[in-house]
């Protein structure tokens, strides 16, 4: 055998390696751009928040977890296989004074009825005995502290309830005042000549990628109010601009009257990275669009 047949099949077998490489490269790259990521969203509560999110990747060996409730507050975990990439740490809340003090109290019962002998007081301490009958000692109209106690301590919880309302308000007027802001920004950046063109690509590629990102499959209702009517007039207006993402599938009601917020929603969706990537590279192939983005983290 000659050293150039040797030379040729040696070449064979290299191209027929690096074909097996480039094919298995080529699907795994038309999996990762084509193989949707499906996801679901759960959340219910009366005045409060339970939530619960799921997605699921490239036959379900990439899985992402996420819960939040008042509770237990938030957890997520991220697995690829059976192998944990990123779990929150579950931390113990920290015990109140309340707490410990029903601690060591239960723990002394404990002791009395295993028939453990109390700890013996130190010497040059004095026993204190309690000759106290409440027929004879205790006269309630002597102890104004002792009658109003109750009532003071309730005046005080409700006079911190009040404040802390009061502080929730004040946050959510200063975060739609920034809103507004930013609102004002935008409307007269676009209503510029110079920047109606970046303005209609904008628009299409957001458009485009709102239309593709949302739930599939959704449904549920929502009540909410703030107590301030004119507050949830405003939140309600710009929910509604949203209107025709969840149409007439979740039900959205304002309550102009009370501090309320009930609702129960699920979603289901998919999303494709092919999509998401193309319509990236439109936007960002617009020269004003990192100064449009400046200008709108500035205002």
């Amino acid at each position: 055998m000659e050293i150039w047949q040797i030379v040729l099949k040696v070449l064979i077998i290299l191209g027929i390696v690096l074909l097996s490489i480039l094919a298995v490269v080529l699907a795994l790259l038309l999996i990762v751009l084509f193989y949707p990521i499906t996801y679901e969203i759960k959340s219910n509560g009366e005045n409060t928040v339970n939530a619960d999110v799921k997605a699921r990747w490239l036959f379900n060996l990439i899985k992402a977890d996420a819960s939040f409730s008042k509770e237990n507050g938030l957890f997520y975990k991220v697995k690829a296989l059976w192998i944990t990439i990123i779990e929150s740490k579950d931390e113990e809340p920290e015990k109140s004074k309340d707490e410990k003090a029903y601690e060591k109290f239960d723990t002394f019962d404990e002791g009395k009825e295993s028939g453990e002998a109390p700890k013996e007081k130190e010497e040059g301490e004095k026993k204190e005995t309690s000759s106290f009958d409440p027929k004879t000692d205790f006269d309630p109209s002597k102890d104004d502290d002792f009658i109003w106690q109750d009532k003071a301590d309730d005046s005080k919880v409700s006079d911190k309830k009040v404040k802390s309302d009061e502080k929730k308000l004040e946050k959510i007027k200063e975060k739609l005042a920034i809103v507004k802001n930013k609102y004002t920004y935008v409307t007269w950046y676009f209503k510029q000549a110079k920047h109606q063109y970046m303005l209609y690509n904008a628009k299409r590629a957001l458009i485009k990628l709102l239309r593709h990102i949302r739930p599939r499959r959704y449904k549920g209702y929502v009540v909410f109010g703030t107590g301030e009517p004119d507050i949830t007039g405003e939140i309600f207006a710009m929910i509604s601009v949203l209107y025709l993402f969840y149409g007439d599938k979740i039900d959205i009601q304002p309550d102009f009257s009370t501090k309320v917020f009930n609702h129960d929603i699920k979603l289901n969706g998919h999303i494709l990275s092919f999509v998401v990537i193309i319509v990236l590279i439109k936007l960002f192939k617009q020269r004003d669009l990192l100064k449009f983005i400046d200008g709108v983290k500035a205002a």
